[in-house]
């Protein structure tokens, strides 16, 4: 029979019943079972039903990243990206980032582009970065959504393109993504590349406004955008 385990981290246990789980976890997890390894990372690194002990996330995480758990080779990345236990080593980080980007994994395709943007732990590839916060993006990733649209806006490892930026910072203001709202309301005031349209302009300050960005309420006071 198929033995199932769960991340028990996310569950309420007490008492004998709670040892009893984490011991059966602890043991999946030393007989080599990559995500109750992942498991105990987890739970060490956050403290939930366990004292916190970075050391035993890394030693944890490190076993299930090397087995191939995508999850725990972001999760690595992490660790020597913030020196987190570990020295900080941004080779590895973006090492083990794109170990866990190759796999699928969502978080790491958008941190693996702004690394390859920004040179951190490798050199500076803006065509990479633009293919995979495109990556991300297509699959609903708010951030990646944000800095696609950047890229397109500013003509950075693509062609300059106003409409394509326009469509990508619809697809995350949509989402209530205030940096996204910002973006597209200074588009259509601007009306660079787009047409004109101040009363969508203020719509979009507005929301990212009311949602906390400094520089909309800026943007909004100083175009007087109250008067669309």
């Amino acid at each position: 029979m198929k033995t199932h385990h769960f991340y028990f981290i996310s569950l309420l246990y007490c008492g004998s019943f709670y040892a009893q789980t984490f011991q059966e976890v602890k043991n999946l997890a030393d007989k080599g079972d990559k995500q109750a390894q992942l498991d105990l990372g987890i739970s060490y690194s956050s403290g939930n039903m366990v004292n916190k002990d970075n050391d035993k996330a890394v030693f944890w995480t490190t076993k299930s990243a090397e087995q191939g758990a995508a999850k725990a080779q972001y999760q690595l990345g992490k660790f020597y990206y913030e020196g987190i236990a570990v020295q900080k080593d941004l080779k590895k980080a973006f090492q083990w980032t794109e170990k866990s980007a190759e796999q699928g994994e969502l978080s790491a395709q958008h941190r693996l582009a702004l690394l390859l943007l920004n040179g951190e732990g490798t050199l500076k590839d803006p065509k990479k970065a633009f293919y995979w916060f495109e990556k991300a993006a297509d699959q609903g990733d708010l951030d990646s959504q944000y800095n696609l649209g950047l890229l397109y806006e500013n003509g950075i490892g693509t062609d300059k393109d106003l409409k394509k930026a326009l469509h990508w910072f619809t697809k995350s203001a949509e989402k209530n993504y205030a940096l996204s709202q910002y973006s597209l309301g200074v588009l259509y005031f601007s009306s660079e590349g787009v047409a004109k349209d101040n009363a969508k302009s203020a719509f979009w300050i507005r929301k990212a406004y009311d949602n906390g960005d400094e520089k909309a309420e800026q943007y909004w006071n100083k175009m007087e955008l109250w008067k669309y």
